[in-house]
């Protein structure tokens, strides 16, 4: 919502330009390239939009809910040239390429199990993040966020 937008400026300290609608932000031609780190069901609109844009896209896992927009995503990224990326972070990391590597070469052996932890550094634990108790579906547009999925679902702060 714009009071939150606000909030954030608040925070930072500095005006910055923000936007409540993502078709906006593509209309922007200095801007070269979006991040989509929406709520999943946007992620295919979002980067069909900004690939007819002429945007390249990051966009964060799972690149799709369905099949269908997985085939939506490709024939628009073909048809435009943009380029497109699936957040993996894990797999463009220096770190687990380096560890894929000397397991490779045998420098440790044969894999015998593997066993990995990443700590996020909050108390809810990893990627439970929620909104504040007092919110309202005003205070995240919730209408917006809801996009295509059947608006009778009631607002739910842990959506």
């Amino acid at each position: 919502s714009k009071s939150r937008m606000d909030q954030a400026e608040g925070i930072i300290g500095e005006k910055v330009t923000h936007y409540e609608d993502h078709r906006k932000l593509i209309e922007d031609k200095d801007i070269d390239a979006v991040c989509i780190a929406t709520v999943d069901h946007w992620h295919t609109p979002c980067s069909v939009d900004a690939m007819n844009a002429g945007k390249d896209v990051y966009v964060e896992k799972p690149m799709t809910r369905y099949l269908t927009e997985a085939w939506e995503i490709q024939d628009t990224c073909k048809r435009t040239g943009r380029l497109v990326q699936v957040g993996s972070q894990g797999c463009s990391a220096r770190k687990y390429h380096k560890a894929a590597e000397i397991i490779q070469s045998g420098m440790i052996g044969p894999l015998v199990m593997g066993t990995t932890s990443y700590m996020r550094n909050n108390p809810k634990g990893e990627w439970n993040y929620t909104i504040q108790d007092w919110a309202t579906p005003n205070d995240m547009d919730w209408k917006r966020w809801m996009g295509s999925v059947d608006k009778k679902i009631p607002f739910n702060a842990d959506h």
